[in-house]
């Protein structure tokens, strides 16, 4: 890697994005250069074998080895120092990565790529057996991939369906670059003079033949949102879906290739955006057979992006972080098989996007709620909590019967015309017990009341208080 370089680069983004000393942007581009330097150097030292504190969480948790047959190993433990993810990558680009929630050894997730498919498979009730998998497939038609859904049920079978989902892939036929990975060439320069960077962006270049790519001002928006994702996101994944936070940290150490385009210079009717929709970005995946979105290592992906969103300057700076990371996690196969939800801005890839991007607000389509984006986002129970929570009293009988509220004088028992039931549910609307509800009061009784009366049964909203990331 050529030090020089950075410098280099600097000084023409200096000069030609900037415009002078006394140009008020003038500080923005150093600190984005500087964020990106630092990513960098954490990628060059996991690289080396050494150990990186990725998310910035004072811990350093990922290492990579690489043996003299070419296969490279990964681990990502937790701040007790146990594996939470392991990765291992042949050099075909087959992968094989296992992920513990709570690295106690019981494997929550694991991902199988090889051979033109991809198989995940889930442990859903966590009691070291899987129960759930998705397998995805080539389809006869390159605008849908298979995708095969099995559940096992009570009796130990394999309930499975299939299904065909549509893709947002388009063939490329750039070359992936065989040394610079992020990159950016000053066209001002009569001899173009590119900076390697030893993670996966490369940013194509504007040009008279290549007019979809990216000028020196949506560059550096880019950058810095790159920046902002190594800086901020990253932490607030691992602690909201550390299942995210390790497959970027392990996508940034080098394992992927992204070529990052700014406009569509032509675009198949297929993708065309719908009247009177603005939509940020597009991912493109670049080999049909790895799934609808995910991205194959040592196979490039390409990311385009809307130059109408580049050029909105409405927006703050989390924005276009929050669409460079929406679409990385999607070349990265997160949520490629729930195109509804996402049609809708409601799958886990669009609310931890916004979340982790300063609680972002664009590309919602109904009113934004950082509070159900960070319940939704959230991978356990308890990370739901930590986003707030609302508890109900409405009308009911838990599990179907009304609580005993008093006795005749014959000794008759009688049951509540009117009981009250609690319901505790998180910001997402999801409910925090399997039952529903538990009994809390009751309204009226036939008879003398000997239970306490009812109090305030008034709901407690606690889904308005800025959750975590948004603080």
């Amino acid at each position: 890697m050529q030090r020089g370089y950075v410098v280099l680069v600097a000084a023409a983004l200096w000069t030609a994005t900037l415009g002078g000393c006394d140009s008020p942007k003038k500080t923005e581009l150093p600190r984005i250069l500087e964020e990106v330097k630092k990513l960098e150097d954490k990628v060059a030292r996991a690289r080396e074998g050494q150990s990186v504190d990725f998310d910035g969480d004072g811990f350093a948790e990922y290492t990579q080895s690489v043996a003299a047959n070419g296969i490279r190993r990964v681990e990502i433990k937790n701040q007790d120092d146990k594996v939470r993810s392991t990765f291992t990558i042949w050099p075909d680009g087959s992968l094989l990565h296992t992920f513990s929630e709570y690295a106690d050894g019981i494997v929550d997730f694991q991902e199988e790529r090889t051979h033109g498919k991809t198989l995940k498979t889930y442990d859903t009730n966590r009691d070291g057996n899987f129960d759930r998998r998705v397998t995805f497939l080539p389809s006869d038609s390159p605008l849908f991939i298979r995708v095969i859904q099995e559940q096992l049920n009570n009796k130990n079978e394999w309930l499975s369906e299939e299904s065909l989902q549509p893709t947002t892939l388009e063939w490329s036929t750039l070359p992936s670059p065989a040394t610079q990975l992020l990159s950016y060439t000053p066209p001002s320069q009569a001899v173009p003079t590119p900076v390697a960077f030893t993670f996966g962006f490369h940013f194509i270049q504007n040009s008279e033949n290549q007019k979809d790519g990216c000028t020196l001002e949506e560059t550096e928006k880019l950058l810095g949102a790159l920046a902002d994702i190594s800086q901020q996101s990253l932490g607030c994944l691992a602690l909201t879906n550390p299942l995210m936070a390790d497959v970027i940290s392990n996508a940034l150490s080098g394992e992927h290739t992204v070529n990052v385009y700014c406009g569509f210079e032509s675009e198949p009717d297929f993708m065309a955006l719908p009247t009177g929709r603005r939509a940020m970005a597009f991912a493109r995946a670049g080999a049909l057979q790895h799934g609808a979105w995910a991205c194959n290592i040592n196979t490039p992906c390409t990311l385009k992006f809307n130059r109408d969103f580049l050029h909105n300057t409405t927006l703050p700076p989390n924005e276009f972080q929050h669409a460079l990371l929406h679409e990385f996690l999607h070349t990265l196969g997160f949520d490629v098989d729930n195109a509804e939800n996402h049609n809708q801005t409601s799958d886990k890839v669009s609310s931890c996007a916004r979340y982790c991007s300063g609680c972002a607000v664009y590309g919602t389509r109904t009113t934004p709620n950082p509070n159900a984006d960070c319940a939704y986002c959230a991978s356990t129970q308890g990370k739901k909590e930590m986003c707030g929570y609302q508890i109900a009293y409405p009308l009911g009988s838990p599990e179907g019967a009304s609580p005993i509220c008093g006795q005749a004088p014959s000794g008759q028992a009688f049951v509540c015309n009117q009981s009250h039931i609690m319901q505790y549910l998180y910001c997402d609307g999801s409910p925090a017990n399997n039952m529903g509800g538990s009994w809390y009061c009751c309204e009226d009784c036939p008879v003398e009341n000997t239970m306490a009366p009812c109090g305030d049964n008034s709901t407690i909203n606690l889904c308005n208080e800025a959750p975590p990331a948004c603080r």
